[in-house]
């Protein structure tokens, strides 16, 4: 058992040999990056949630337009000229891209684990980071064009035709913003997976009855 000597703390901290009670400083950028990490898995989730709120304002929106749509030209042979203009170019896409990332995070997506029960977790770990890699770079290449796209027909101030000239831009715009942000959570994924082998912030596989393996 080793002996505490009077005025030394009884801690694993590093101490200046010559002052017992005084601790030798931390060097400048020695901090743990584990809280800086979290931070920024907190942030994506933020956005993500975000944008899960318009994704639901859009499906909302969708089936109240169909209802009035409906209601008024079976009831009153009066339907909404431009319901399927603005429920095809706006809320659809609205609801597909605004949701795609948070999807991904709670492991909703389609996913393919037949591997899981042939490899191991630390291989499986391997195989999913670099597939995540290669999701990531067509999201970010899905959100490139999608930027140039949103670029173009705004500076050219394109419209849709139909009953009102909807601005084309508008309806690029989600895929922008839900290609980005599902390219930033697939990296930031793939990152965790290849330092740690695992993310806690991501469910990766599901179980049968809805479980978390």
């Amino acid at each position: 058992m080793r002996r505490l000597l009077p005025g030394i703390p009884p801690d694993n901290s590093p101490h200046d040999l010559r002052h017992p009670t005084r601790k030798i400083p931390a060097r400048v950028g020695q901090e743990p990056l584990q809280p800086k990490v979290q931070d920024m898995a907190r942030l994506i989730a933020l956005i993500e949630t975000l944008m899960m709120c318009l994704a639901m304002l859009a499906v909302g929106a969708m089936m109240i337009v169909v209802s009035v749509d409906t209601i008024a030209r079976y009831a009153f042979n009066a339907p909404l000229p431009w319901a399927s203009e603005f429920i095809i170019y706006y809320l659809m896409v609205g609801a597909t891209y605004f949701a795609i990332s948070a999807t991904y995070r709670h492991g909703d997506h389609i996913n393919l684990d037949f591997l899981h029960h042939f490899v191991g977790k630390r291989m499986m770990s391997i195989i999913d980071c670099v597939s995540g890699l290669a999701v990531a770079a067509t999201f970010l290449l899905v959100a490139w064009l999608a930027f140039h796209t949103v670029e173009e027909t705004y500076a050219s101030r394109s419209f849709i035709p139909g009953y009102i000239s909807w601005p084309t831009w508008l309806s690029h715009l989600p895929i922008l913003l839900g290609s980005a942000v599902m390219a930033v959570r697939v990296l930031h994924h793939s990152i965790q997976l290849g330092l740690h082998g695992e993310d806690p912030n991501v469910v990766t596989r599901t179980a049968v009855g809805g479980g978390v393996e």
